[in-house]
């Protein structure tokens, strides 16, 4: 096990510095950006297969250095070239036409020389001076990028920061550096578990992590206190590929009105879930309708939410992208807050009239919430 982390992490950093090297000079200008792509085609790619086996031989040797015989990566040929064909198939498998990068706040993405790029949400800064493919202009480094333009770093390739969860179309080569997620609120998490209205997971809240669709309504049945109703639900099931385990509650939250499939037979559950389709949920159970002719549009929740004053215009701005159980959190906990569509009611006084919580352990819990709301 230990020699195969041990290729495995090689495998990540040589594919990252050969990417990062190749990238950093080869020919092309703002005056003949075409010129890039055919260096992609027939000079970039080779080049780092080649670059890719040197520094593996290379990171083999220095690697066993530090280990003791026992431990030491097996050095023969044919194991060398298999980790080598490994980065290789990395490098070449990393990239393609117009394919969709999600990025996260503090991630790095390495572009190879040649790569286009747009940026279609969130925000992102260049490493180096680009060229603007849809204005025809030059951009200097530093800038932060326009939404829905078409870019291309001007010599060699470049390296995009970003200040917000984004999304960019990659038309060629890139190496995205990891990411780790650092959870910001687990106060807000313990005082909605202390107020009954989330459940663990068995191995804590795991705000540090995604969501899928199904996990999403599970927390937002959790929140109603209808969760164990839901799964004791002996309805119609309307979508034909859920679990059984979850078939119950899906069936129960769409004779709710809480959620829709993805088509008329599929519910998707195991696909990600967003701030914005869980915007859209809280939205439904407040009362206010995404159908036909209703209140707002399913993928406009967060800014519809915000002009109803369930979130406020920063939030709409900093959650649209976010896809942490973090983030469902403090949506969940702030939105107790939100008023009922055309009552005064809030979320939580409902909650309160209902028994599924008590103003005493209401009180108790918010009164541990010392922060100021803000993302």
């Amino acid at each position: 096990m230990k020699k195969r982390l041990s290729s495995l992490s090689l495998t990540f950093v040589l594919f990252w510095a050969v990417i990062t090297a190749l990238a950093s000079g080869a020919p092309g200008s703002p005056t003949n950006p075409l010129v890039t792509l055919s260096y992609l085609r027939d000079k970039f790619t080779p080049a780092v297969t080649t670059e890719a086996s040197k520094r593996m031989d290379t990171a083999l040797d220095d690697k066993n250095k530090t280990l003791n015989p026992e431990s030491a990566i097996i050095a023969s040929p044919a194991a060398r070239k298999a980790i080598s064909d490994q980065v290789i198939a990395t490098i070449k498998n990393t990239g393609g036409r117009n394919q969709a990068v999600t990025v996260q706040p503090g991630q790095t993405l390495a572009l190879g020389q040649g790569t286009r790029f747009i940026l279609t949400s969130g925000g992102a800064r260049l490493s180096k001076p680009a060229v603007n493919l849809t204005t025809g202009t030059d951009i200097t480094s530093g800038t932060n990028l326009t939404h829905n333009h078409r870019m291309m770093f001007a010599d060699g390739g470049g390296t995009l920061t970003f200040s917000a969860a984004s999304t960019v179309l990659v038309d060629g080569l890139y190496a995205l550096s990891t990411f780790t997620y650092k959870p910001k609120y687990n106060d807000l998490a313990a005082a909605l578990f202390e107020m009954g209205l989330i459940r663990g997971t068995g191995r804590g809240f795991e705000l540090d992590r995604g969501f899928t669709r199904v996990e999403m309504l599970y927390m937002t049945l959790t929140l109603l206190g209808e969760r164990d109703i839901a799964d004791a639900y002996t309805g119609p099931k309307a979508f034909t590929d859920v679990p059984d385990w979850a078939a119950n509650a899906v069936a129960y939250a769409h004779s709710m009105g809480y959620t829709q499939g993805t088509s008329s037979s599929r519910f998707s559950p195991d696909l990600p879930g967003d701030a914005v389709q869980f915007a859209t949920m809280l939205l439904r159970v407040l009362g206010y309708s995404d159908a036909p002719g209703g209140d707002f549009m399913w993928d406009q929740g967060l800014e519809f939410g915000a002009a109803m004053g369930v979130f406020t215009a920063s939030e709409a701005t900093g959650l649209r992208g976010q896809s942490m159980r973090d983030h469902l959190i403090y949506m969940s906990y702030y939105t107790l807050d939100a008023r009922l569509k055309g009552n005064p009611q809030t979320l939580q006084d409902m909650l309160i009239e209902r028994g599924v919580l008590s103003q005493q352990a209401a009180n108790s819990a918010s009164s541990r919430v010392t922060r100021t709301r803000g993302l």
